[in-house]
């Protein structure tokens, strides 16, 4: 248990006593109202805080626990800034569509839970955001051949379980934190020495991690199986930079996590809405001309120069009143994430605070190995003798002898070899 932030935090803070105290001030009872919800018969320390921010407009409590929890990540060690990593990414993603989320989606086999499907009942949407950005990373991964990976589970909750408290809020600095210790869990059944849980319902998995191991910690057993999903070095790195490092990110199949206080402000993409403190990822970007011609034509938005469009991801499912209308939604994009909302990049880097980089150097599920062809060896000619115990002799090769190819010898029955090649 983390004492300092156990005393620091208002046990109050916690979502199903916001939804109680929100029910009365609004007309419907979502998670969307909780976010918006601005306390007038209660003191502020009261209210609900989603997400710690170091801002002035935010209590003090709460602006602490951010620092300190900002503070645990730089003492985390390894490499912490994504200007430290930058320079090995080689595509900058200009000119190119990068909705990275449709390989999930196509590469679902349809069991299970669906990629993106986690919303957030009561746990944080710092937890929350993050699962769903790890389905891009998987997805990614298992899209290309040289990873050799299969698309399995959707991601799901577990950082919180590393937080050591069970009061609501979070930052992308303690998720960071907890995911270099963790790894990655998954919605699925676990049946490993014994000890089973069934986290392919989300709710389930949620209350979990939200309401029961963010007090006990995440057990042995369950540790091992997901630190084989363990991050890699660099693959979680504080984000430096402004629209166009944010699409070199997302062109590499990463995720940027998010905080801040606004969001989508209506169905149409490029609207601006406030929320209170949360976390939201992006999921993926679109910098083609086939986009632009959309905006314009479709949309009825004259594309901004230098700008493009950033798919963002949302903690509350579908329904809501920031979700992008579907006629806004370009088919080339795939399958449209539950409540995923569209603003141009710039707006993402000025309004939000873009505060870590997720990079797909996290190991997923392992395929079938491919029958691997057989390599195209030179045709020989030529015999060698044996006079004693000296082998000598003359072979002639039509192309060049690739390295480490093996040959066999044949007897030819009057004290010659004939050489074939060996494919190993």
């Amino acid at each position: 248990m983390n004492r300092y932030l156990q005393e620091l935090i208002p046990g109050d803070n916690v979502i199903e006593l916001a939804l109680s105290r929100a029910a009365a001030s609004v007309a419907t009872n979502t998670m969307q109202a909780v976010y918006g919800w601005v306390p007038e018969d209660v003191p502020v320390q009261t209210g609900f805080v989603g997400v710690f921010l170091d801002q002035e407009d935010q209590p003090l409590w709460a602006r602490r626990a951010a620092r300190y929890l900002d503070d645990e990540f730089d003492a985390s060690g390894g490499t912490l800034l994504f200007g430290d990593v930058l320079s090995s990414l080689t595509d900058d993603g200009a000119g190119k569509c990068h909705a990275n989320f449709r390989h999930a989606f196509e590469l679902w086999d349809g069991s299970g839970a669906a990629p993106f499907s986690q919303k957030q009942n009561y746990g944080s949407c710092v937890d929350a955001s993050c699962g769903t950005g790890e389905c891009v990373l998987f997805g990614w991964r298992a899209a290309r051949p040289e990873f050799g990976e299969v698309y399995r589970f959707a991601s799901g909750w577990l950082k919180f379980v590393l937080r050591g408290y069970c009061s609501d809020g979070w930052n992308g600095s303690g998720c960071a934190t907890a995911a270099k210790k963790c790894g990655c869990g998954f919605r699925r059944k676990y049946d490993i020495g014994g000890n089973n849980i069934d986290w392919t319902d989300g709710a389930a998995n949620e209350k979990a991690v939200a309401r029961t191991w963010c007090r006990s910690g995440i057990p042995d057993w369950l540790l091992k199986e997901t630190l084989n999903h363990a991050y890699d070095d660099g693959a979680i790195t504080r984000f430096q930079g402004g629209v166009k490092e944010l699409r070199t990110a997302l062109a590499a199949g990463g995720f940027v996590h998010t905080s801040g206080t606004r969001t989508s402000g209506g169905s149409k993409p490029f609207t601006i809405g406030s929320v209170g403190p949360h976390m939201q990822s992006a999921i993926g970007c679109d910098d083609s001309d086939e986009f632009r011609k959309f905006c314009q034509e479709v949309i009825g938005v004259k594309p901004r120069t230098d700008d493009f469009p950033v798919i963002m991801d949302q903690t509350w499912g579908s329904g809501w009143s920031g979700e992008c209308a579907d006629k806004y939604w370009p088919s080339w994009w795939g399958r449209k994430p539950e409540g995923a909302w569209v603003w141009w990049a710039s707006d993402v880097v000025d309004r939000l605070s873009c505060d870590f980089v997720w990079l797909p150097r996290v190991k997923g599920f392992p395929g079938t190995t491919p029958p691997q062809p057989q390599p195209t060896l030179p045709k020989l000619a030529g015999s060698l003798y044996v006079s004693g115990n000296v082998i000598s002799g003359v072979v002639e090769a039509t192309t060049d002898i690739p390295q480490g190819s093996r040959f066999t010898g044949t007897p030819n029955n009057d004290g010659t070899f004939r050489l074939t090649n060996l494919v190993v």
